[in-house]
């Protein structure tokens, strides 16, 4: 019934355009018919009271001008109000964009004062989570309530629970994307909303459940704003053992298809793992990266955060016990609370015989 009332309202609207362009259409025929009619009048006039002035080329090319009014008014016009149209809808975009803005709390976010941090924040990769609550829109229940977690530099933390307990909301938090209700985070001690956005982005890093690459070399998406060597690159994707695989795909240089359609998702995880190698991101954030991958990757993937990814401190929304050996500690969390927290072996001898979240 909706697109029913959708392609109704479209169809309305297509019609308001089309009648009002053959409006416009006839009013300029209209003016270009008077136009050429004061011309051959005009014409006509000067030979009758002075023949000897009158040009007759000029008459014929005043006459040829006058008959292609009508056409380059249509054209005029069509364009403008097509360029106008155009700019609505970039209108219309910003008002969307304010909305949301106004529904996720972020108006005056780009006014707040920006604290300046040091070329190598954050250096331990320490997290501290105090008190956090957020919710998604003013009127919806929380998401995270008083969410109290301290993270240590370079610790692995596993973060499990069912669908809507607010797993995905920490990394939402994290990033900035909502505004908090309460509580802070910090990250190295330093109140993240405080600092400005793109840097506190551009210093955390996440591998989503469905990682993406770009359309170009292997060597754009590793390296986007050229800042390593070529055997800084060679030497992350060798610690993510993915060298070999490069190397027969030929070198950084071979071209990738868009969103590395032409690789296993499993693949396109390890190269992202290997982005984040490469760019020394102290905190990496993983969204249940072993989800849509086979398991020999997904054996790869294990002992890259037992050895490579040692020194990072890592997130990793998990959804398997085999995916949470290798961790120090397990967040288990419930409506938007942590309801417990686990070593990873604790968790697995409690949880084995039980289904999984």
């Amino acid at each position: 019934m909706h697109f029913y009332e959708s392609v109704n309202v479209y169809n309305r609207i297509q019609y308001s355009i089309n009648a009002v362009q053959q409006w416009l259409n006839l009013r300029l025929q209209l003016l270009g018919v008077v136009v050429t009619a004061a011309v051959a009048l005009i014409a006509v006039g000067l030979h009758y009271y002075h023949a000897e002035a009158v040009n007759s080329g000029l008459i014929g090319l005043a006459l040829v001008y006058s008959l292609s009014l009508t056409s380059l008014l249509n054209g005029s016009v069509q364009t403008f109000t097509q360029t106008e149209m155009d700019l609505i809808s970039v209108e219309r975009i910003t008002q969307i964009l304010k909305t949301i803005e106004e529904n996720f709390g972020l108006e005056g976010a780009a006014d707040e004062p920006s604290l300046l941090v040091d070329s190598s924040w954050p250096s331990k990769g320490q997290i501290v989570f105090n008190n956090v609550s957020m919710r998604y829109r003013p009127h919806l229940d929380l998401a995270l309530k008083k969410v109290c977690l301290s993270i240590q530099p370079a610790e692995h933390i596993a973060i499990v629970g069912r669908t809507g307990s607010g797993k995905s909301s920490l990394f939402q938090a994290l990033f900035r994307l909502t505004k908090l209700d309460s509580g802070s985070i910090s990250i190295d001690g330093v109140d993240i909303s405080m600092i400005d956005l793109e840097v506190l982005r551009s210093k955390i890093f996440i591998i989503p459940q469905d990682p993406f690459l770009f359309s170009g070399t292997i060597r754009s998406n590793l390296d986007p704003l050229d800042q390593y060597r070529d055997d800084e690159v060679w030497t992350a994707l060798y610690n993510c053992n993915i060298n070999i695989l490069v190397d027969s795909l030929g070198g950084l240089d071979a071209e990738l298809r868009e969103n590395g359609s032409d690789l296993s998702a499993g693949t396109r995880s390890l190269f992202m793992i290997a982005r984040a190698v490469l760019n020394k991101k102290k905190i990496l954030c993983m969204d249940e990266v072993t989800a849509n991958i086979d398991p020999e990757t997904e054996r790869v993937l294990h002992e890259l955060v037992r050895t490579t990814l040692r020194g990072h401190t890592i997130l990793h929304i998990a959804h398997k016990l085999e995916s949470i050996q290798n961790y120090d500690r397990v967040v288990v969390m419930a409506a938007g609370e942590i309801v417990n927290v686990y070593s990873a072996e604790e968790y697995i001898q409690t949880h084995q015989h039980q289904p999984q979240p």
